[in-house]
């Protein structure tokens, strides 16, 4: 009997440790999903094409529709999928009401070349936000940073380099590595992963106005990783729960009335 035990633990050990050394090694496939080609959007919103090349061999391209009579540009850094149309769909809510929109991408999205990282990513939405200073004369003071899901982490760090005028925070994470503590919590995760998204150790020296909106049924990014984002932020900063909606549909549920009233509003300041 003690010999069959020991043989068990034995077995469970080693299954552990190759439990643990394929998670080191597949851990970038657990946190992004890059797919094809980006499909062709509809005529009727047919966008300017800012290309950049953040490091040789990679061409990125951002899709931009400018802002009307003054109005301010949200620059929307997107989620850790592939959900192109959805993402446009949305975004357009606000371009309809004047706002420029600049739908930024990442390495290795949309067909493009390269593998998404952290540092790789920070890379890209740097050169798109310096594109889109030079290209089209828009200074950062009247963009807004726009993060959704794996973006906000980008929102963030960009918004500590730059100073924009505002910051929108959709299904944001105190950081990548909390969520990751909590679906693989039996694992030593701190010391493995790579790509952190350190946002709650930044947020505290992002003073302009923060708008943070999350779903109550949100099973991706749980609430709590959100509100404790949104704790650590220092004012100006307003938090929104849509308690009926879940990770996918905030807009099917009014987010983007919540994010025109933030607009209004930060637009007469």
């Amino acid at each position: 009997m003690r010999k069959k035990i020991m043989n068990f633990l034995i077995g469970a050990a080693l299954f552990y440790v190759a439990l643990t050394v394929f998670l080191y090694f597949y851990q970038r496939n657990l946190l992004y999903f890059p797919g094809g080609p980006r499909p062709a959007l509809e005529a009727a919103v047919q966008p300017e094409i800012i290309s950049v090349t953040p490091e040789d061999g990679i061409e990125l391209e951002g899709l931009y529709w400018p802002a009307q009579d003054g109005l301010l540009t949200l620059v929307f850094f997107h989620g850790n999928g592939q959900a192109y149309q959805y993402w446009v769909d949305k975004l357009m809510n606000h371009q309809k009401l004047g706002y420029g929109v600049f739908f930024t991408d990442y390495r290795g999205y949309g067909g493009t070349k390269g593998q998404p990282s952290e540092q790789g990513i920070y890379t890209d939405a740097r050169a798109f936000i310096s594109a889109l200073a030079s290209q089209k004369s828009v200074s950062t003071e009247d963009m807004i940073f726009y993060g959704e899901s794996l973006g906000t982490g980008v929102a963030v760090q960009m918004a500590t380099e730059y100073s924009p005028k505002a910051l929108i925070l959709e299904s944001a994470y105190s950081a990548t590595v909390d969520v990751a503590k909590g679906r693989y919590g039996v694992f030593p995760v701190e010391l493995l992963m790579k790509d952190k998204f350190i946002s709650r150790d930044k947020i505290g020296e992002l003073t302009m106005p923060k708008l943070f909106i999350h779903a109550g049924r949100d099973i991706i990014i749980p609430i709590k990783y959100g509100r404790k984002l949104y704790k650590a932020a220092p004012e100006p900063k307003l938090w929104v729960t849509i308690p009926e909606a879940g990770h996918n549909n905030l807009y099917d549920h009014g987010a983007a009335l919540h994010i025109h009233e933030f607009l209004r509003k930060i637009q007469t300041q």
